[in-house]
């Protein structure tokens, strides 16, 4: 009889439980002053709204929280392309939150995750090259899962 340590790895072990430690908001809420108060170099560190140290984690739970969904159901990762892409609670289509927080997503990779066809689907604003590049997510998403809610945070 082989004993459970040999069959599974430390990684593969669900302790059961998540813990969390409260921080400030992933947004960085210092980029919003007065016309007259801003300088050059306000507007380049004001670029990327998120704050430098959060992790895409910490991406993916803020959207958790916002999104009101508890934070005990299934997280698993999935490459697709190059780009790391987390699946919240998904069983399969009309279910969850997937979600990725890359710098740089590809218009296959969007196209791909569209067709899971979650509930939700997340990324965040620097992620895309341009507003045309934002406009042709919502418009992929509307083509192949009408019904997806995109949050582009």
């Amino acid at each position: 009889m082989q004993k459970a340590s040999d069959i599974y790895s430390k990684d593969d072990i669900d302790n059961g439980f998540r813990v969390f430690r409260i921080d400030s908001e992933n947004e960085n809420t210092d980029i919003r002053k007065p016309l007259k108060d801003v300088n050059q170099t306000d507007l380049f560190n004001s670029i990327d709204n998120i704050k430098k140290d959060r992790t895409p984690l910490d991406l993916l739970f803020g959207v958790i929280y916002a999104s009101a969904l508890p934070f005990d159901l299934k997280l698993e990762t999935k490459k697709i392309g190059d780009n790391i892409v987390y699946l919240y609670g998904y069983l399969d289509e009309d279910s969850g939150l997937v979600a990725c927080f890359d710098d740089n997503i590809s218009e296959d990779v969007i196209k791909e995750i569209a067709k899971l066809k979650p509930l939700t689907a997340a990324f965040k604003d620097s992620s895309f090259q341009d507003s045309a590049a934002k406009i042709n997510l919502s418009e992929q998403f509307r083509v192949i899962t009408p019904d997806t809610k995109v949050k582009v945070i």
